[in-house]
């Protein structure tokens, strides 16, 4: 049988529009009402979302101000999982509910708190299914994806940022978040998403000496992704080679990733352009950060992939 190439997708026309109102309640108090329509036709079936959303502020003075919202977010599902011949064209809407509610601190002109609580709850998104229905003649057809996916994450977050300045500028951040999903409400449990990561940090700096030089610097810190483990391996004599055993879903994590960049330029400035000479080095301490890990054939030793080395990296740039 000679070969054919068959193409995944769906045909997709979308249409959206949004509002937004600003409604100053009082001196201190500001509501910010907004609503998103959202119209698909997706392989000649048309669906659609209506996303209503709310933003509060109210300053407590002239440093202190509070902020909360909600609202509700749609998406429309990948060209893949409508597929008519590898997807299901009946899948709707993916939706979301988001809340969320901190405050800003502002001490100074050149500096800034921006800190928030939040909570996001994903459901009726589309996942893959082994599920089989039965038709009007009596045959089966696999259903191949459904709305029955659920994701929630929630976390802490807070930003500290000093403003741009002659000489200097810089912020630091910090999430903790955590988030779990399952693809069907009843049978399945939670369990972290490939992205779950528990504490994220990241620090930038930046400072002007003088005389055309500029110091720079970025510092990173993440907790490791899930991941699954792989607890041996069985021989498979049909095809003579190893089948791997893997333990609990995402029940282990890589090492927590931690790397170091710092950046040194020179400016030349002259009537109409300026030169600059720099030297950007990235992971100045040369740290392995391990991104996953590789086995032998039979499973049983294993050794890390690491990410970049050192790198350092020289070069010019005109600006004009």
């Amino acid at each position: 049988v000679d070969p054919s190439q068959v193409f995944r997708g769906a045909a997709t026309l979308g249409f959206g529009a949004y509002a937004d109102v600003g409604i100053d309640v009082t001196d201190r108090l500001k509501l910010i009402p907004s609503l998103r329509l959202d119209m698909y036709l997706i392989e000649g079936k048309d669906r659609g979302s209506v996303d209503p959303r709310l933003v509060a502020r109210y300053k407590l003075d002239k440093q202190w101000t509070a902020k909360a919202y909600v609202g509700e977010f749609s998406q429309p599902p990948q060209p893949e999982s409508v597929d008519t011949r590898f997807g299901n064209p009946n899948v709707g809407i993916e939706h979301a509910t988001h809340f969320g509610l901190g405050y800003e601190w502002k001490p100074s002109r050149q500096w800034s708190v921006d800190n928030e609580i939040y909570y996001a709850r994903r459901r009726d998104l589309v996942v893959f299914t082994d599920e089989v229905q039965q038709n009007d003649d009596g045959t089966f057809t696999y259903v191949n994806f459904v709305n029955s996916g659920r994701r929630n994450s929630m976390g802490f977050e807070i930003m500290i940022k000093r403003e741009i300045t002659e000489k200097a500028f810089g912020w630091l951040s910090y999430t903790y978040s955590k988030a779990s999903q399952k693809n069907r409400p009843t049978n399945d449990k939670f369990i972290p998403t490939a992205f779950d990561q528990s504490h994220v940090m990241n620090a930038v700096a930046s400072y002007k000496p003088g005389r055309g030089f500029e110091l720079g610097a970025r510092f990173q810190l993440a907790t490791g992704r899930p991941d699954t483990p792989i607890v041996g391996g069985t021989y498979d004599a049909d095809t003579g080679s190893y089948t791997a055993i893997r333990g609990e879903v995402r029940s282990q994590r890589t090492p927590t990733y931690r790397q170091i960049d710092v950046r040194v330029e020179k400016v030349w400035p002259y009537n109409t352009w300026s030169l600059g000479l720099y030297l950007d080095v990235i992971n100045v301490a040369n740290l392995e950060n391990v991104e996953a890990f590789e086995y032998d054939y039979r499973f049983k030793n294993k050794a890390p992939i690491t990410s970049y080395p050192i790198l350092p990296t020289l070069g010019l740039r005109g600006t004009w």
